[in-house]
């Protein structure tokens, strides 16, 4: 693979860290970051939120219900994956009907910059390297108040075992591959 492969396991998410990074952004809408070791799904606790999900973010280490289009599984063992949900309402009344493209678009972008040439976006939704699936975007849309907002899912394998690929039903890879 290339120089920027992931060289050693993967930590724990710093949570602490990352709200520090969030303020010093200036994005003012984020909210500090509802961190799980373990969550059912970051995606269905944010559409859960009565109070509304703009900028709200969502990381766990594991999900126990991760899912994906069309009611796929997604797999995800403790720190094997980024599991990663952002709650967003967006100024005009009509959610872009190719938000799942825009953001499997940045994310490829993303990991191009740190050197994962090889990634390709396959629509709607799937991030590959090679025809080995490395991630997937899940844009779900809730209304509330009036207003349409949407949680916008990551997953992203970092380092799966080598059993992994017994338990989903295609090819896969991760970055630490």
């Amino acid at each position: 693979m290339n120089a920027c492969a992931l060289t050693s396991p993967v930590q724990k998410l710093d949570v602490d860290d990352i709200n520090q990074r969030i303020v010093r952004s200036g994005v003012a809408w984020l909210k500090p970051v509802d961190y799980f070791e373990l969550i059912g799904s970051t995606n269905s606790f944010l559409l859960q939120q009565d109070d509304g999900v703009h900028g709200r973010i969502c990381l766990a280490e594991q999900q126990s219900a991760g899912r994906g289009r069309r009611g796929r599984v997604w797999h995800s063992g403790p720190g094997q994956s980024v599991l990663l949900s952002l709650g967003w309402a967006p100024p005009q009344a009509q959610l872009p009907a190719v938000l799942s493209l825009v953001v499997g678009v940045a994310v490829t972008e993303t990991l191009r910059q740190f050197g994962i040439d090889e990634v390709s976006l396959k629509w709607p939704n799937d991030l590959l390297i090679g025809q080995a699936k490395l991630g997937g975007v899940l844009v779900e849309t809730v209304h509330q108040g009036g207003q349409s907002q949407c949680v916008i899912g990551l997953g992203l394998n970092l380092a799966l075992p080598d059993e992994a690929g017994q338990q989903i039903n295609q090819a896969c890879t991760d970055l630490l591959s």
